[in-house]
């Protein structure tokens, strides 16, 4: 999978902008905009638009940024890997599960898992933490410094290994689910 990364909103008519800063990144900002992408990927085309001009981000229709803020007329700003799990995770693990009608509890056991290590995602000690692979897709000192097409293939890389991750929590839980089930209908 490739990402078409854009400086600018682009003329034609796109149905959801994810908007962050232009040049380097970081593990939070990837894992930030794979949320965003797992989720909204099936419904919308969505175009990722990397820019420092204030105005190109106003126009995005979800934000990424440093700052906490959030401004419901022009869209929605993230500033937390938590506080996109919170708004949104239980729609992601349903989208990633195929929205399969199964027993929330197993839903709720496997948010709960995947939201302690986006947690530890945004602590101050994150760079023991296992999404440290993205920093291996930033550019070197004696590599062309296109961050853009690094930032395309860190995601590209970070939503596989995202939704393959959910899939294997959301399975855990369902087994240990059915197990627990099948074993009391045995008693």
């Amino acid at each position: 999978m490739e990402f078409k990364i854009y400086n600018s909103v682009p003329e034609e008519k796109v149905r959801l902008t994810i908007g962050t800063h232009c040049g380097a990144f970081s593990p939070k900002e990837i894992v930030s905009v794979s949320l965003l992408y797992i989720l909204h990927h099936d419904f919308y085309d969505v175009c990722i638009i990397r820019t420092s001009n204030a105005y190109e981000l106003q126009m995005c229709d979800i934000r990424l940024s440093s700052i906490t803020s959030r401004n419901e007329e022009t869209g929605i700003t993230y500033s937390k890997v938590c506080d996109i799990w919170h708004d949104l995770g239980s729609l992601i693990l349903h989208s990633i599960n195929g929205n399969i009608s199964t027993h929330s509890l197993w839903y709720d056991a496997a948010w709960n898992e995947l939201n302690d290590e986006f947690s530890l995602l945004d602590s101050e000690e994150s760079s023991s933490h296992h999404f440290s692979f993205i920093s291996d897709f930033f550019p070197t000192w004696d590599m062309e410094q296109d961050f853009d097409k690094a930032f395309s293939e860190a995601l590209s890389f970070t939503v596989c290994v995202l939704e393959k991750h959910m899939r294997q929590s959301l399975s855990k839980y369902f087994s240990k689910m059915w197990n627990q089930t099948i074993h009391d209908i045995e008693k």
